[in-house]
Protein backbone atom coordinates (compact mmCIF):
# COMPACT_ATOMS: atom_id res chain seq x y z
CA UNK A 1 0.00 0.00 0.00
CA UNK A 2 1.25 3.29 -0.87
CA UNK A 3 1.86 5.95 1.80
CA UNK A 4 -0.71 9.11 1.68
CA UNK A 5 1.08 12.46 0.02
CA UNK A 6 0.46 15.67 1.00
CA UNK A 7 1.90 19.19 -0.67
CA UNK A 8 4.28 21.16 0.62
CA UNK A 9 4.05 24.97 -1.26
CA UNK A 10 6.80 27.24 -0.76
CA UNK A 11 7.78 30.91 -2.09
CA UNK A 12 10.83 31.11 -3.71
CA UNK A 13 12.16 33.88 -6.39
CA UNK A 14 11.72 33.05 -9.93
CA UNK A 15 15.14 32.93 -10.58
CA UNK A 16 16.07 30.72 -8.37
CA UNK A 17 13.26 28.25 -9.04
CA UNK A 18 14.41 28.66 -12.71
CA UNK A 19 18.19 27.83 -12.05
CA UNK A 20 16.42 24.79 -9.84
CA UNK A 21 14.41 23.50 -12.52
CA UNK A 22 18.10 23.74 -15.01
CA UNK A 23 19.85 21.96 -12.59
CA UNK A 24 17.56 19.44 -11.83
CA UNK A 25 17.13 19.18 -15.77
CA UNK A 26 20.94 18.61 -16.00
CA UNK A 27 20.57 15.96 -14.00
CA UNK A 28 17.69 14.31 -15.36
CA UNK A 29 15.68 14.44 -12.90
CA UNK A 30 13.02 17.26 -11.68
CA UNK A 31 12.83 20.18 -9.17
CA UNK A 32 10.04 18.13 -6.78
CA UNK A 33 12.35 15.09 -6.99
CA UNK A 34 15.61 17.26 -5.77
CA UNK A 35 13.40 19.42 -3.30
CA UNK A 36 11.99 15.42 -1.81
CA UNK A 37 15.49 14.33 -1.60
CA UNK A 38 16.94 17.40 -0.11
CA UNK A 39 14.29 17.32 2.52
CA UNK A 40 15.04 13.29 3.18
CA UNK A 41 18.61 14.45 3.61
CA UNK A 42 17.60 17.22 6.64
CA UNK A 43 15.34 15.27 8.16
CA UNK A 44 17.70 11.96 8.90
CA UNK A 45 20.32 14.27 9.78
CA UNK A 46 18.21 16.42 12.00
CA UNK A 47 15.06 14.05 13.15
CA UNK A 48 16.03 12.62 16.79
CA UNK A 49 12.91 10.15 16.44
CA UNK A 50 12.39 7.01 14.62
CA UNK A 51 11.41 8.41 11.25
CA UNK A 52 9.28 5.22 10.41
CA UNK A 53 7.68 3.92 13.83
CA UNK A 54 3.81 4.91 11.88
CA UNK A 55 5.00 2.62 9.60
CA UNK A 56 5.94 0.16 11.75
CA UNK A 57 3.31 -0.11 13.68
CA UNK A 58 1.13 -0.11 11.10
CA UNK A 59 3.03 -3.12 9.73
CA UNK A 60 3.01 -5.16 13.16
CA UNK A 61 -0.46 -4.55 13.62
CA UNK A 62 -1.50 -5.88 9.88
CA UNK A 63 0.23 -9.00 10.65
CA UNK A 64 -1.52 -10.11 13.18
Amino acid sequence: MEEPKTNLIIRIPVALKMQLESCAADADLTASQVVRSLIREYVKKNYSGDLFAQEKKKRRAAKK
